[in-house]
């Protein structure tokens, strides 16, 4: 609190570095727990979500062999999106157990990214 002022009801303090030791207030900011810890996983790479991407996810039901089939069908879905795109995108939904979203964010490269 001597360095940031007070901390917000529901906050907690973030050392932006991960190096708890390191208390220069530049190095700190105040942040929810949610977004403390998703700063650990994603920034810091600490825990056990920090390498669960792709394959490594025990949820992910795609792996990165599909993917790449998934991709080469982008060129085509992008170029007739107008007209058919959803059928095909539907049926390698349906063909890989994952909803359409999913295949859409992977053809789009929101996920899986390469």
């Amino acid at each position: 609190m001597a360095l940031v002022g007070t901390i917000p009801h529901g906050m907690t303090i973030n050392h932006k570095n991960g190096i708890k030791d390191d208390n220069h207030p530049d190095n700190l900011e105040a942040v929810t727990y949610s977004q403390n810890n998703i700063h650990a996983v994603r920034v810091l790479k600490v825990g056990k979500a920090a390498d669960q991407n792709g394959e490594k996810n025990c949820q992910s039901k795609l792996t990165a062999k599909d993917v790449e089939r998934i991709r080469t069908y982008a060129e085509y879905i992008m170029r007739d999106m107008k007209t058919r795109h959803g059928r095909m995108i539907a049926t390698l939904a349906r063909e890989h157990g994952v909803a359409y979203q999913t295949i859409w964010d992977i053809i789009k490269g929101r996920t899986w990214i390469s």
